[in-house]
């Protein structure tokens, strides 16, 4: 009889206990799981590079490299560089094969060292007067803009008009600012008007035409004074004249007040009458307290005064006399008589401009007449209303014809300076060729 099964027997029983077991095999992975793996894998390494690309520097505009301001300083370097050791050299060679048989002029016969560390304090005279100047246009930026709008000038310093953010002292920095910053704003990235640092650029290139024609020529285009025999950085900076340096300053001055209204229309703002009465109250008060600054004396080229100055002019004896406190005031009173038609007359011609009234205009000529002389005056709002008489047949916004009539004031007042002791030596001669000998 069979045996019939047990439940309760052991089924490992049946095995014999020599027998060794069964290896076990190892498990089968299945599709499902190999793709899980594969995923995790693939995760774990968008997060390594995730991380990767987080720990790396981040490029932003700040640390980009400043290319425009590398350009500029490369453009500074190269002319520089083109000034002081190839310029010389050109001009011996041209010098040479010109004249060939005529000795070279006393700066081109120094020695190379010499010669180039002379040009190198040229140039960082005329690199002072351009800062100078420069800051001065950054200056006048700001009084062009807050003087009419009631803002103090003196207290905040300089910020954005849209996001109100404070200039730092590298951005506020004239010309290297605006190249630095590409022309936008450091924080909220709205381009900075090229007029900024067109402003800047005008008045610096004053500063610097003013130092080197009158100042570094020693005094070559004042009238009734005789040039500096001794000229240049040497005689002039290092051994300072200070009548020169009078001159420029008090005549730079004037170019500013100049540049200051030309700024103020170019914002489209009338300028404000208590600008021009503490401009001329200012010039007045320092050609009261220093007459000498007027060169051209009150009493001069007016008929039946006698014209005094030491020398002969085309055979005839004349004598001047310089300027005292009752001529500066003989003058502004001359001043004053030539301001008002002259104010009139700028005032026909930029008719239409409304909010540009007849003060601004008898300002500006009251001014020039005081700084200048009556006689400067005189010449520089005859020639500039002539100009000006074009622009009365063209249709223009109501700000614009008063903005190109007052550059054609600035022109004409920065050519006539040049030209100042040329206008005056031509007519002492016409007039001493009709006067009568002196007993």
């Amino acid at each position: 009889m069979p045996d019939t099964p047990n439940p309760d027997r052991d089924l490992n029983s049946d095995i014999s206990p020599t027998q060794p077991p069964a290896p076990l095999s190892e498990p089968t992975p299945d599709v499902a799981s190999a793709e899980t793996d594969t995923t995790a894998v693939a995760h774990t390494t968008n997060e390594l590079d995730v991380l990767s690309t987080t720990a790396s520097p981040v490029v932003t505009g700040k640390n980009l490299p400043n290319w425009p301001l590398r350009w500029l300083w490369i453009f500074i370097l190269t002319l520089v560089g083109f000034y002081v050791f190839a310029l010389p050299e050109i001009q011996i060679a041209w010098w040479n094969y010109r004249y060939p048989n005529r000795m070279l002029p006393s700066f081109l016969q120094l020695d190379i060292v010499t010669r180039s560390v002379l040009r190198l304090l040229e140039t960082f005279v005329v690199a002072f007067f351009f800062a100078v100047g420069s800051s001065f246009g950054s200056f006048l930026n700001v009084v062009a803009y807050r003087l009419p709008n009631h803002l103090d000038i003196s207290v905040a310093g300089s910020r954005c008009p849209n996001c109100n953010k404070r200039l730092t002292f590298q951005e506020n920095m004239p010309l290297f600012g605006w190249v630095s910053l590409r022309g936008k704003c450091s924080g909220c990235q709205i381009p900075i008007p090229f007029k900024y640092l067109a402003a800047e650029l005008l008045v610096g290139f004053l500063a610097v035409w003013l130092g080197v024609h009158e100042l570094l020529s020693g005094g070559i285009n004042l009238p009734l004074r005789a040039p500096n025999f001794y000229a240049g950085v040497v005689w002039i900076i290092f051994y300072t004249k200070w009548d020169l340096v009078s001159y420029a300053l008090f005549h730079f001055a004037l170019f500013c007040i100049l540049a200051t209204q030309v700024l103020t229309l170019d914002n489209q703002l009338a300028v404000p009458k208590r600008f021009f009465v503490f401009c001329c109250s200012v010039g007045m008060a320092l050609s009261l307290c220093f007459p000498w600054l007027i060169l051209v004396h009150a009493s001069l080229f007016l008929p039946g005064i006698e014209m005094r100055e030491p020398g002969q002019l085309e055979g005839v004896r004349l004598e001047w006399q310089q300027s005292t406190q009752i001529s500066v005031l003989m003058g502004d009173l001359y001043s004053l008589a030539i301001a008002l038609p002259a104010a009139i007359g700028a005032s026909l011609l930029s008719r239409h401009d409304r909010q540009f009234h007849f003060s601004m205009w008898l300002g500006t000529f009251l001014c020039l007449g005081i700084w200048l002389g009556w006689q400067a005056s005189l010449c520089i709002a005859s020639v500039s209303l002539l100009i000006s008489l074009p622009l009365v047949a063209f249709q223009l916004p109501p700000y614009r014809k008063a903005l190109y009539m007052s550059c054609i004031v600035l022109g004409v007042t920065v050519l006539h300076h040049g030209l100042w002791a040329v206008l005056v030596n031509a007519l002492l001669n016409q007039l001493s060729a009709n006067a009568m000998p002196l007993q």
